[in-house]
């Protein structure tokens, strides 16, 4: 059997349809320089500034913008809580519970330096 360190935990945001933080695992709050209780209640826009365009959500679904450009590889500037700025590569998803909406965002540093904002 093959272990996994934490290492290989990819950063997880769990966000609300407006965006606030509701929770993060390890991986995130140490990818962004904060205590995991820290970043509850912030909007997720103080870590990636670009998320302040779009509203997450277009009635029931993700926004189809914000999918596109996670799903074709865009980086988006991110912002460590010492100030460092970082590219990450980010991906969204729904986990499809209507009485209770919940997104989760994972965050990982993009490989390569290119920003295209």
């Amino acid at each position: 059997m093959i272990s996994i360190g934490a290492e290989a935990e990819p950063a997880a945001l769990m966000l609300d349809p407006v965006g606030m933080i509701r929770g993060c695992n390890g991986a995130a709050a140490a990818l962004f320089g904060y205590a995991n209780d820290e970043i509850s209640g912030v909007h997720v826009s103080k870590l990636l500034p670009r998320l302040a365009e779009f509203d997450l959500m277009c009635g029931e679904t993700i926004n189809p913008r914000l999918r596109f450009l996670c799903r074709s590889g865009e980086q988006f500037h991110a912002i460590r809580r010492d100030g460092a700025r970082f590219a990450g590569a980010v991906f969204v998803i729904d986990l499809g519970n209507p009485s209770q909406r919940c997104l989760h965002l994972i965050v990982r540093r993009a490989k390569s330096p290119g920003l295209a904002s």
